[in-house]
């Protein structure tokens, strides 16, 4: 079975349980954490799926990770995770739970790349304007990268604009070389 579906159905029930005890906004804010951490650490996820560490090696190791830094609930929930031997989802699962919970709470993910980084003034001009579009609360991610020489890229959902002055460029160079008379 494929590990998003396994890990999406976790996150599906971790939701549920979060809901019923009015937990949503802190077990998301644990989720984060989770997520930052095996996204991070590449390592990790070999360690928890290799057979070598026995469980109660993967749980002391999970304990000196996160006990500190995420609440009594969610860890119970990565303990249950870790018997169940799903220890390599555990990333995922934190992933599919932002996800699950930002279409709860009609938030829309919007990557904003650019050639250099926007002032406060623009950002929020940006943001208003995405939310008077889709009509949901934006979380604006922001990237730089300066071989776009200018202009911006919008990623959301399924969708992608780019007005970098790179893309016109390279449909200017495409349209040359289509060009019949000059050689």
């Amino acid at each position: 079975m494929n590990i998003t579906i396994i890990a999406n159905r976790y996150a599906k029930a971790l939701f549920i349980l979060a809901q019923e005890k009015n937990l949503i906004d802190q077990v998301y804010q644990d989720m984060l954490i989770v997520s930052d951490v095996f996204s991070k650490n590449k390592n990790l996820q070999r360690i928890l799926s290799s057979p070598i560490y026995t469980p109660a090696k993967k749980l002391s190791l999970l304990k000196a990770l996160f006990s500190k830094h995420i609440s009594s609930f969610i860890f119970r929930f990565i303990e249950l995770v870790l018997r169940k031997d799903r220890a390599l989802i555990i990333g995922y699962i934190a992933d599919s739970y932002i996800e699950i919970y930002k279409e709860f709470m009609n938030i829309l993910t919007v990557e904003l790349e650019t050639a250099a980084s926007i002032d406060e003034m623009t950002r929020k001009e940006i943001i208003r304007q995405l939310t008077e579009l889709t009509k949901k609360t934006i979380d604006l991610v922001e990237k730089v990268n300066p071989k776009l020489i200018g202009g911006f890229i919008f990623r959301y959902d399924d969708r992608k604009y780019d007005a970098s002055l790179r893309h016109k460029i390279q449909l200017l160079s495409k349209e040359f070389e289509k060009n019949p008379y000059v050689k």
